[in-house]
């Protein structure tokens, strides 16, 4: 029996998702460790109170471990299935053929280079490349699962935990410093929540490391109040994104390659 000519490529996708479900498993059972940070207040002298990320556990070092194996295999998957039209059609494989990613953001220029990665594979295959926009800057992962495949090669991606919410029970919202709805901080999205009577003020991609303030909460010290927080992992890398938060981004990589993986696939005549 022959085999199916997307075989490999969908054995790739197959690793990467054991991959994608075993690091899920391991962040999500060390993020539910209560030990592993604490927020300590320090008062100032001017009778402010910073409250300061403290790590006591660090990120396991499977973690990038894990995370790099599961980008390897989804970039890989991309090649895999090029390829194999490429074969599937009676040509020989030359080292430029593959599944292009483009590190600039014109995507005029991108149409001979499409063409000579794919040649061989045929035009149902350009097409599906083509419209995948597989170039920076567009408005998918692709670009990201690139550099993240390169930087892998060379060094470890190395995970970083991420804020993600501020919970303040007990004193009022605005004797936080800063002020997310009213000065613009580095490096971090905000949005302000109450419930059930307490402020939630949700971060996106704020990058955390040990002895950085978290917040400040202005005037003398009051009694009975808390502020508390959650925390994620976030991948963050240069040219990626600040603090990419592991999950859901690769999960959604993982979906948006097997769905090209998928188109390619149906190709095959």
């Amino acid at each position: 029996m022959t085999a199916h000519p997307f075989t490999v490529a969908f054995r790739k996708v197959e690793r990467a998702e054991k991959h994608v479900k075993d690091l899920h498993a391991l962040i999500s059972g060390f993020l539910d460790r209560g030990d592993i940070y604490e927020v300590v207040p320090e008062f100032k002298d001017n009778g402010d109170t910073d409250y300061v990320f403290r790590v006591r556990v660090e990120i396991p070092g499977d973690v990038p471990l894990i995370l790099g194996d599961a980008i390897h295999n989804l970039r890989s998957a991309l090649d895999h299935a090029v390829c194999s039209l490429v074969v599937h059609n009676g040509k020989k494989v030359e080292k430029w053929h593959g599944f292009p990613i483009f590190g600039d953001t014109a995507p005029d220029c991108h149409e001979a280079g499409i063409r000579h990665a794919v040649d061989g594979a045929g035009d149902a295959a350009f097409k599906i490349v083509a419209g995948e926009e597989p170039y920076k800057g567009a408005n998918n992962p692709l670009w990201g699962l690139h550099k993240l495949d390169i930087d892998d090669k060379h060094k470890f991606i190395v995970p970083t935990f991420s804020l993600s919410k501020i919970i303040c029970e007990g004193i009022s919202y605005d004797r936080l410093h800063p002020q997310p709805d009213k000065d613009i901080v580095k490096g971090g999205s905000f949005l302000h929540i109450v419930i059930d009577g307490v402020d939630h003020i949700v971060i996106g991609g704020k990058r955390l490391k040990d002895g950085d303030i978290v917040t400040t909460v202005l005037g003398p010290e009051i009694s009975n109040y808390q502020i508390n927080i959650k925390t994620n992992i976030a991948i963050h890398e240069p040219g990626v994104g600040k603090s990419e938060t592991i999950f859901p981004w690769l999960e959604i990589v993982l979906e948006h390659v097997e769905g090209i993986v998928r188109k390619l696939s149906g190709a095959v005549t």
